[in-house]
């Protein structure tokens, strides 16, 4: 008798505790992606944060609160990132089908707001991660497949036959601007652009492609500069003291005028006029 009374209790306890325990493991180890490297500034110092930070924050699908973002932390789908200032986040995409690493950062002159992206699950029911930027940059690196992107209602899909790279900026009116620094970049149903090609600009607004564009030589110069500072410097070790100055664009049409600024103290160094038009 109390023979049988163990193995009830063995049965139950392994039912309403070691299984539970087995399926959430299960669960965090199924995450669609993961913050793998956290940056920020500080002190005139670029480093890595290799604990849990309040300038990213992030919230569940099934929860009402932000919660502080730490480094390896699991990402699953429906998640919100949000990022303030002078803090940058690296995302590894570690389903078997994709391979690749999205840097978001929140640029300082452009946008007053917070950084805002959403991980999300491809609706072919393939368990690809794709991504909604809200407003912010971000620069995605693809390495194997693809990941399809969602900026102001435009959708974009980063494609690696190659490996791809392409700088994003969404701000909070719904205008941004695409920059393929290489790769393939195409856009699935759009009837009047396509794809864009290595080097080319697409401009949009309200989930509308307004102008597509190859820079010239000095704007070229900027966006390959900013997308290697943000997507490469960074990350290095050991990283700089003096980041280098980088761009902001200040708004989009004929004759905008770019401003060159320090990022962290905001300080204006110079101006050029930009012909929007193409080369």
């Amino acid at each position: 008798m109390k023979t049988n009374l163990f193995s009830f209790k063995l049965i139950a306890f392994i039912f309403t505790t070691v299984i539970p325990l087995q399926n959430f493991a299960q669960e965090k180890k199924e995450g669609a992606a993961n913050i793998n490297k956290i940056a920020t500034y500080t002190d005139g110092k670029i480093g890595e944060f290799k604990s849990t930070t309040t300038s990213a924050q992030l919230k569940r699908s099934n929860q009402d609160d932000w919660l502080n973002v730490k480094k390896n932390e699991e990402l699953y789908f429906n998640d919100i990132l949000k990022l303030d200032k002078d803090i940058w986040l690296r995302v590894n995409i570690k389903n078997k089908i994709q391979k690749g690493n999205i840097s978001l950062l929140q640029n300082p002159e452009d946008i007053n707001e917070s950084g805002k992206y959403k991980i999300m699950e491809e609706k072919d029911g393939s368990g690809r991660v794709s991504i909604e930027l809200i407003q912010g940059y971000a620069i995605i690196n693809m390495f194997k497949d693809f990941i399809s992107t969602i900026t102001g209602g435009l959708q974009s899909v980063v494609k690696s036959n190659s490996p791809s790279r392409a700088l994003y900026l969404v701000r909070p009116d719904g205008s941004g601007e695409i920059f393929l620094k290489e790769g393939h970049l195409l856009f699935p149903g759009n009837a009047v652009v396509s794809e864009l090609k290595v080097g080319e600009v697409a401009q949009f607004k309200d989930g509308q492609i307004t102008n597509v564009f190859f820079p010239d030589v000095p704007l070229a110069t900027k966006y390959n500069d900013f997308t290697k500072f943000n997507n490469v410097t960074v990350w290095k070790k050991p990283f700089w003291k003096r980041p280098v100055t980088w761009i902001g664009v200040a708004a989009v049409g004929i004759g905008t005028t770019i401003a060159i600024i320090h990022p962290w103290n905001k300080e204006v160094t110079g101006t050029i006029n930009i012909n929007w038009g193409g080369n």
